[in-house]
């Protein structure tokens, strides 16, 4: 890899992939890590909010904001409690 890769790939490759990977579950054995399955949920919802335009909303009022607050507390705390520490979790939560 030149310099000129390196460069593009820092500017342009390295933010969209640490972009996916806060944003999308990984689905494989070998990139599973539960710290980044535990934030993925919490970054996607700052994310939706970001691209439907609704993020300041959240920000600015304290009573939207708080509510997120303790949404997103409540995701990491399930998924902390319910997903196993070194294994990726199964596809459904409740197996019926």
């Amino acid at each position: 890899m030149n310099i000129m890769e390196k460069i593009l790939y820092i500017l342009i490759d390295f933010p969209f992939n640490v972009l996916r990977n806060l944003t999308i579950p990984a689905c494989e054995q070998k990139k599973y890590h539960k710290l980044i399955f535990m934030l993925n949920p919490i970054f996607a919802i700052f994310f939706i909010l970001l691209v439907t335009g609704n993020l300041s909303i959240f920000l600015t009022n304290q009573t939207y904001g708080l509510l997120l607050f303790v949404v997103i507390i409540s995701i990491l705390v399930l998924i902390n409690f319910a997903s196993p520490p070194d294994e990726l979790p199964p596809y459904t939560i409740v197996n019926l």
